[in-house]
């Protein structure tokens, strides 16, 4: 993740934790914190899980799959983001980041389209 940090912060975890109940409210303080995640949703989950999920955190290196599956989804997570967005409640991604998914979205519903004609 090149120059991603992703070491601990001078913030008190607990504190965080305790003021940011919800999974949208912990993404927007990421987003709000830390702006390269809003270009980045690896970047954003781990900053997520860092955060806010530290029995995850200390297997950074190598997280079993039985660990990963009792974090909060990375669908979840992204979900939240996109609802942010959404709403104007964050910032969106960078323009370059937004027309590249546009360019994925488009291209995978001009697949199904031809795939459904196909049918």
């Amino acid at each position: 993740m090149d120059s991603y940090d992703i070491s601990p912060w001078d913030i008190p975890i607990e504190e965080v934790k305790q003021e940011f109940k919800t999974v949208k409210e912990r993404v927007k303080f990421i987003l709000n914190k830390h702006p390269e995640a809003r270009n980045n949703y690896l970047y954003l989950v781990v900053l997520y899980w860092r955060y806010f999920e530290p029995f995850i955190s200390k297997y950074f290196r190598y997280i079993p799959l039985d660990v990963l599956v009792n974090a909060t989804s990375i669908e979840t997570i992204t979900r939240a983001a996109r609802k942010l967005w959404e709403e104007g409640e964050c910032p969106p991604p960078d323009l370059s980041v937004r027309d590249r998914r546009v360019k994925r979205k488009l291209a995978f519903r001009k697949i199904l389209k031809q795939s459904n004609n196909q049918l």
